[in-house]
């Protein structure tokens, strides 16, 4: 495939990337601070901060990878937040953060027909924006099992995009 046809894969990727990012901006908007702060049932990320730090961690690894590095999560679950005291405006802080370094790196990008290697496998280097949204999603998906479990509302977005009643 060629490098253009790798480029437009990429810019469709990215699309994806956005609209899901957004819709964590608007959980995160949505619920109060002692919502995202409140313990969940759920080893290690036991509460929506935690979640969303480790999201914006997750980034940094992958968009490391698309500066050229090796992938490493060796720094996943080493944040310097004070999650006890963290505020919404900080958690969107660090999420938008990783987002600009996102963007940054995306628009240095010369050839998106250069392999990474990523879990012992070698995968096309747009492949890292697929992961970020599957990613993501994952965590998505967690939220709303959390939030019915736990008598949450959900964001118009998210019952928009998600078909949550």
């Amino acid at each position: 495939m060629k490098n253009n046809s790798k480029k437009n894969i990429a810019k469709t990727l990215l699309l994806g990337w956005r609209e899901t990012r957004s819709l964590t901006i608007d959980w995160v908007n949505f619920h109060s601070i002692k919502t995202l702060q409140q313990k969940l049932p759920r080893v290690g990320l036991d509460t929506f901060a935690k979640h969303l730090v480790e999201m914006s961690e997750v980034q940094k690894s992958y968009v490391d990878v698309l500066y050229g590095e090796k992938l490493k999560f060796s720094e996943v679950g080493k944040s310097s937040l004070n999650l006890s005291l963290v505020t919404k405006s900080q958690l969107i802080r660090e999420l938008k953060f990783e987002d600009q370094r996102l963007y940054e790196a995306i628009n240095n990008i010369k050839n998106w027909s250069r392999p990474v290697k990523l879990f012992n496998k070698e995968y096309p280097l747009y492949y890292i924006i697929e992961l970020l949204t599957r990613h993501e999603t994952f965590h998505h998906g967690q939220f709303i099992a959390f939030c019915y479990s736990m008598n949450l509302k959900f964001p118009k977005s998210w019952k928009d995009a998600w078909a949550l009643p």
